[in-house]
């Protein structure tokens, strides 16, 4: 199982006062599906998560091998965002996320980013 995490808060290396949502885009680029578990909650109202959504993710090349959801609202609250699969590989698997202020992309975090903790 491939476990992904990022966190954003006041003072953090993501600091939410300069985050009003973000994108989120899940590539597969390997031979086989898998299952993909994304949650995303703020720590004030975690009974209310911003985003969870289960997904098959088919292999690379076929329909349905990327995940896309734009516009998660997190109003600049502190929020985190938890991604699961049932694939060991987590080499296959690129994440990105964009994060914005209206329209404007401020940044861009891949799963390369040492902050988008890999749990094994």
């Amino acid at each position: 199982m491939a476990l992904f995490y990022l966190s954003s808060d006041i003072h953090m290396p993501i600091d939410s006062r300069y985050v009003e949502s973000f994108n989120l885009y899940v590539q597969n680029f390997g031979n086989r599906s898998f299952d993909l578990l994304v949650q995303a909650s703020q720590p004030a109202q975690p009974a209310q998560p911003l985003l969870l959504r289960l997904q098959r993710i088919q292999p690379v090349g076929l329909f349905g091998s990327t995940f896309s959801v734009f516009h998660n609202h997190n109003g600049y609250q502190p929020f985190y965002v938890q991604i699961a699969t049932n694939i060991r590989n987590k080499d296959s698997i690129g994440i990105l996320f964009e994060l914005l202020q209206g329209e404007h992309v401020i940044a861009r975090i891949t799963h390369e980013y040492a902050g988008l903790n890999k749990l094994e």
